[in-house]
């Protein structure tokens, strides 16, 4: 089985598939449980995260996302305690764009990369950032530094619940960043940093930030089970800030249940393209002999005598295509989220068939959608 898991979680599953093509963009409100950092800390590096006696605690930490599309990719901003940080995905990175809060205004020329399309095993994002802003609106500044984002394990999680989640791919990102201070009428004049001079100044600077973020994510989940976070002050090995936050699986479910009031299409996003909108076929299902319910965008049936079975957790689609055709199937959960993908070309006259390896999927109820030249039909399956 490939160690792959395709994270849309966090951010990357609000800005794949639930940003609506209306032009007021699409809110989505989270509510996670604060966690006892050092006992989930404890556990981190293991390769199967015993979290079943982990302490719930303190009140609960909201989050609301505000997603939308425009010319320049699939935008985000979270807002998190009195801070927003933007994000924006363009092809198959989930960027940081700035952030605001009381004090500071920080727009990035060269933001971080929070996520790639997909993750696995050994995966690694790393690079420099660099942004340019305010503090107090009385100084200018830099926000500048260096971060790697690893994939380095999955395992097996046992939750506070009781329940087990297999699967679970761990993420840990190394940061260090620092900053600089100007006199406010400087603001307008200072121009992005070479990557030289970001490594320089971090190797001579002595008021640096060390960030450990770890996250955990598992397959069918919106956002991470758990993240967990900690602030060290240049070569200090104790944190002065840490921080656990817990999002059960059955309350993402729940979540991802009451999502669903609208058509897929009308929210379905696939690294940004926009599938959904006012041209799109209706959310469709199988007529009695097999063939896709919804016609094309133009009319057209390009797609035909499609059949689906399933053996195991293992799909398997037949087609014919009326003309030669790029066919992409995506098993999604009902709220949209992408979690298994195949790609192929149809041949014209031909029986065509293709399979979808769903292991390591819960057991329940799915939707295929199949995606020729940009045309969309779906489909209910259950394995």
């Amino acid at each position: 089985m490939t160690r792959t898991i395709i994270i849309s979680v966090a951010l990357l599953s609000s800005l794949c598939i639930q940003a609506q093509s209306r032009k007021d963009g699409y809110v989505d409100k989270t509510i996670r449980q604060q966690a006892d950092y050092a006992g989930v800390e404890a556990k981190a590096n293991e390769a199967m995260w015993d979290f079943s006696d982990a302490e719930l605690a303190g009140e609960d930490y909201r989050l609301t996302y505000f997603l939308w599309a425009d010319s320049t990719g699939t935008q985000a901003l979270c807002s998190e305690k009195g801070t927003r940080t933007g994000y924006v995905l363009r092809g198959d990175t989930l960027t940081v764009t700035g952030y605001r809060n009381a004090v500071t205004r920080m727009d990035y020329d060269e933001g971080e990369a929070w996520l790639h399309y997909p993750m696995t095993v050994g995966s690694a994002l790393t690079g420099t950032f660099h942004g340019r802003g305010t503090y107090c609106d009385k100084l200018a500044m830099r926000s500048y530094g260096q971060y790697t984002t690893k994939a380095d394990r999955m395992g097996t999680m046992l939750l506070p619940e009781g329940d087990t989640l297999r699967n679970v791919l761990h993420l840990r990102t190394e940061r260090v960043s620092a900053a600089r201070y100007y006199p406010i009428d400087r603001r307008d004049s200072l121009r992005p940093a070479t990557t030289d001079s970001l490594r320089l100044w971090l190797a001579t600077d002595t008021a640096t930030t060390r960030t450990v973020v770890d996250r955990w994510y598992a397959p069918a989940c919106q956002y991470p089970v758990l993240e967990t976070r900690a602030l060290y002050r240049g070569t200090d090995t104790s944190p002065y800030f840490t921080q656990a936050l817990y999002y059960p699986p059955s309350v993402q479910e729940a979540q991802q249940q009451s999502a669903v009031s609208q058509t897929m299409e009308e929210r379905l996003f696939v690294a940004g393209d926009r599938i959904g909108g006012d041209n799109a076929t209706a959310s469709g299902g199988m007529d009695g002999k097999g063939n896709s319910a919804a016609d094309g965008m133009d009319g057209s049936r390009i797609i035909k005598n499609v059949s689906i079975s399933t053996s195991g957790q293992t799909v398997t689609v037949g087609y014919e295509v009326a003309q030669d055709a790029t066919v992409k199937a995506m098993v999604c959960n009902v709220a949209g989220m992408v979690l298994r993908q195949e790609s192929q070309s149809g041949v014209a006259g031909t029986n065509n068939e293709m399979t979808i390896n769903c292991a390591g999927l819960r057991r329940g109820q799915y939707v295929l959608y199949l995606n020729v030249n940009g045309k969309v039909t779906s489909y209910t399956i259950n394995f």
